[in-house]
């Protein structure tokens, strides 16, 4: 029954249309570079410094960094000195153009290497080993985790169906009569959600990750994850990889949490549009109230979850439990809430059916 129930699902041409075209539109997304560094910053400078600086970090880099500035804003601050030495025949013109070049080129690396600068004070102050390499394509790809808008919406038109089907076709009658037609079709079904719910949480995550690190070049993916200054606030002691692979299985598990969710309202309201706007709504509307809710109801909200960055940047208020761990805990509960509520309502509905039959042999 559990395989009839897949195939009934996949062997739909729209279905595997949808996951298709899904799929292409998080490649293509995934492609999309949104790293908006400061006025002033070259990236082609920064990669410079980072390949001379590139490794562990140590106070004799921070140093010479440091002295690098400092001959900057020298060489910027003399300019005028120098025009007047040419003005007066002081120095030579060959002189006075490689000088002039030298300050030109001040110009364009000095706040990237101010930025640099205070990435080495940040560094001195970690408790960890903060290493130097070239991370504006890692940094971008963690900063701007957000919410997965298109997997959210291959799920709800995934899962919907599953429980709404049999209402729109008029056949729940003849179902639930049947031997096989409550408990073991709804289990059936819930592994089918489970599965599609936890296999689409993983594979749209890993799809980003795979795009970002095929088009972008992401750098040392074995630092320490202190060493990208967006997680500045972070206590974990991981590598960037693991905290990537972290961010994956958060994903997946508040994806599994969504499915269920889905699965719910459809079990509910017995109507494909009632499920797209209800649980569209549940994430959408929090998900722009985001930044007003205070840290309890932020801790609460589902999109923060599906975010997955989020999850690791600071602690949680009660008890220093950690955020992961909290919404592990929380949407846990909340998910078996709504798996013990869909069985209560089948398991209601099983019972009146065969009341009726009952009646009808009667």
């Amino acid at each position: 029954m559990l395989k009839l129930e897949f195939y009934k699902l996949f062997c739909k041409k729209k279905i595997l249309i949808v996951l298709l075209v899904g799929i292409a539109a998080e490649i293509f997304l995934s492609m999309q570079s949104q790293s908006v560094m400061f006025e002033g910053f070259n990236l082609k400078v920064y990669r410079f410094y980072m390949e001379e600086l590139q490794g562990e970090y140590t106070a004799e880099k921070q140093a010479w960094i440091e002295r690098e500035y400092e001959r900057l804003q020298n060489l910027i601050s003399d300019e005028e000195l120098y025009e007047e030495q040419y003005k007066n025949n002081e120095i030579g013109a060959e002189v006075y153009r490689k000088i002039s070049g030298d300050i030109k080129s001040a110009k364009n690396r000095i706040r990237t290497v101010e930025y640099i600068v205070e990435k080495s004070s940040y560094y001195s102050g970690v408790d960890g080993t903060p290493e130097y390499f070239y991370d504006i394509g890692i940094k971008d790809y963690i900063e701007n985790m957000k919410m997965d808008v298109v997997m959210l919406v291959i799920l709800i038109l995934l899962i919907a169906p599953v429980f709404t089907e049999d209402y729109s076709c008029g056949t729940v009658p003849m179902i639930r009569s049947s031997r096989y037609g409550t408990g073991r079709l709804f289990y059936n079904r819930l592994a089918v959600v489970l599965t599609i719910s936890a296999g689409i949480g993983f594979l749209f995550p890993v799809l980003e990750f795979v795009t970002k690190y095929v088009k972008f070049d992401l750098g040392n993916l074995n630092a320490d994850i202190r060493s990208l200054t967006v997680m500045e606030n972070s206590n974990l002691d991981m590598s960037v990889m693991q905290y990537i692979c972290l961010t994956v299985v958060t994903r997946a598990f508040f994806a599994v949490v969504f499915g269920v969710f889905v699965m719910w309202v459809a079990v509910l309201s017995h109507r494909n549009i009632v499920t797209y706007v209800v649980t569209l709504g549940a994430v959408y509307i929090p998900y722009f109230l985001y930044s007003y809710m205070n840290r309890v109801l932020q801790d609460l909200m589902m999109c923060k979850g599906l975010g997955g960055f989020d999850n690791f940047k600071e602690y949680h208020v009660m008890a220093g439990i950690p955020d992961v761990w909290f919404g592990g805990m929380v949407y846990g509960i909340l998910a078996g809430g709504m798996i013990w509520s869909c069985g209560r309502c089948v398991g209601e509905k099983e019972k009146g059916c065969f009341e009726v039959v009952d009646e009808v042999v009667k």
